[in-house]
């Protein structure tokens, strides 16, 4: 029982029975009137499952506002918002039509939705009177249904528009399907948004205009298809200058693919150029595309793009822009020669160099976050750098970021070449009360255990997947195996034997 409209928002509308809405209406309306309400109901879902005390019919007088105590009780649906009553005999259809258009500017779905219910019921013939209706209205009613997120509705309200056009579908203007195609692409449902801007153009016979260009731009990089933002971007450049919100767009949409992530700083360079405007948005896909193919000189691009706005980059993005700088110092760790030239060491300090700087920029507001420390343990794990990601996992307190599975999980996927430091890491988190290992963890164990050919161990590691009941892979148990046939052997035979009774379940 809401108390107020704004508690009325549609975000999970179920179809009502019609039986309800037509008990509301007075018991002599004619049968035209309950049909129409029964189809709207049907085609446009346009209330939520109220409980049943909130659907109790009542007494006009009480549904009047300004009825004293009667009216001041009513929790009903109907009297939790300012309108006139449902059943009302004082009320125009042109009233009702400008009530409709106010709360469709008003985006108040509900209200509106409502309103049509009572312009349905209003006369004998429920489409005579639907007609009355401008179209603009109804315009007003599928974008306020789009924006609300509802675009079922909006489909079903826009094929009512294209029907009482004269000339077809013409008379839809292109702001209902910007709407439209907003309301599909915020949700994320790119396919329909497609098919409608296809829709648009072929049975509506309108040409987009840089708005509607800009949205399906976004759609694009929702989807992850550069190549077709390139297409519609190119398509509406040969039609006029586009605005910086369909630029922005385009270089997100071109960082949705490793392939198209240069072609998208070449774009962000051109944007910069012409003066637009830099937003965090745009920064973080590009950090993220940075991070992704180990892109040094492109990241420190950014920061300086970043520095000059006076945008403070968010944790993610400085996690993303020092997995940027491990990965570069990555390639030229396993270029030819590198362990022998000094220059590709010295390059590869001077990279790891920023990764720090972004390290102390992400402390000056106190502890580390676990993010960026993990970031940049992964740096130093694609570097190869052994013996420093051991102590970096031991400077935990002096950062004030306490390691979590996740570093763990990195350091010991790096060591599993060396099973004396891979051990002496794992007794570590095994000591550390906070951490739990993880199924990757205990995976790795195992398999690292039996390539060291230590039994003892791999029976710990495999009780603790018993406990857990985590069964390991056919290769970590054909591994096992292949152990001697010692004290600790056998007891470890007798463990796998117990785990594979019980079907790898827990105990």
């Amino acid at each position: 029982k809401p108390s107020s409209t704004s508690a009325l928002a549609p975000r999970a509308l179920h179809p009502v029975p019609s039986a309800m809405l037509t008990a509301l209406l007075p018991q002599r309306a004619p049968r035209g009137v309950r049909r129409a309400v029964r189809g709207y109901v049907s085609a446009v879902r346009p209330l939520r499952d109220y409980p049943r005390s909130a659907w109790q019919v009542r007494p006009a007088s009480n549904l009047r506002h300004g009825s004293g105590a009667a009216a001041s009780t009513d929790t009903s649906p109907w009297a939790a918002s300012s309108c006139t009553p449902f059943v009302s005999t004082d009320t125009t259809t042109d009233d009702l039509i400008l009530r409709i258009s106010k709360a469709a500017a008003e985006d108040n779905v509900v209200l509106a939705r409502r309103l049509c219910l009572r312009l349905l019921a209003s006369g004998s013939d429920g489409d005579g009177v639907a007609s009355l209706v401008p179209l603009a209205v109804w315009n007003a009613l599928v974008c306020s249904h789009a924006r609300a997120g509802d675009a079922d509705a909006a489909f079903v309200l826009l094929e009512r528009v294209e029907a009482m056009s004269p000339d077809g579908s013409h008379d839809v203007p292109p702001m209902v399907f910007e709407a439209l195609l907003s309301g599909l692409v915020d949700s994320r449902r790119s396919a329909a948004a497609f098919a409608t801007f296809q829709r648009m153009r072929t049975r509506a016979l309108l040409e987009p205009n840089a708005r509607i260009y800009a949205v399906m731009l976004k759609a694009c990089g929702f989807a992850g298809d550069p190549d077709q933002a390139l297409s519609l971007f190119q398509e509406l450049a040969s039609m006029e200058q586009p605005p910086p919100e369909a630029r922005t767009e385009l270089i997100i949409a071109l960082t949705s693919r490793r392939r198209t992530t240069l072609e998208a700083f070449r774009r962000f360079s051109e944007a910069a150029r012409l003066g637009d405007p830099l937003d965090l948005r745009v920064c973080s896909h590009l950090a993220f595309a940075c991070g992704r193919g180990g892109l040094a000189d492109e990241a420190k691009l950014l920061q300086r793009r970043m520095l000059a706005a006076g945008l403070e980059p968010t944790n993610k993005m400085r996690a993303d822009l020092v997995q940027a700088f491990g990965g570069a110092a990555a390639r030229l760790a396993r270029a030819p020669g590198a362990e022998r030239s000094s220059g590709h060491r010295a390059e590869c300090i001077r990279l790891l160099s920023h990764a720090w700087r972004l390290v102390q920029e992400a402390r000056e507001g106190g502890a580390l976050p676990v993010e960026v420390y993990n970031a940049l343990l992964s740096a130093y794990c694609a570097a190869g750098l052994e013996d420093h990601i051991v102590q970096l996992l031991g400077m935990g307190a002096e950062l004030r970021c306490a390691p979590n599975a996740e570093s763990y999980a990195i350091v010991l996927s790096a060591l599993q070449g060396s099973p004396g430091r891979f051990h002496s890491v794992w007794a570590a988190m095994l000591g550390d009360g906070a951490v739990q290992p993880t199924p990757v963890i205990l995976e790795t164990a195992l398999q690292v255990a039996a390539t060291a050919r230590n039994a003892k161990w791999a029976r710990a590691v495999l009780e603790l997947m018993f406990g857990a009941g985590i069964a390991p892979s056919e290769q970590a148990i054909t591994s096992l195996k292949a152990l001697p046939h010692d004290s600790e052997g056998r007891a470890l035979r007798q463990v796998m034997s117990a785990f594979r009774s019980t079907g790898f379940a827990a105990q």
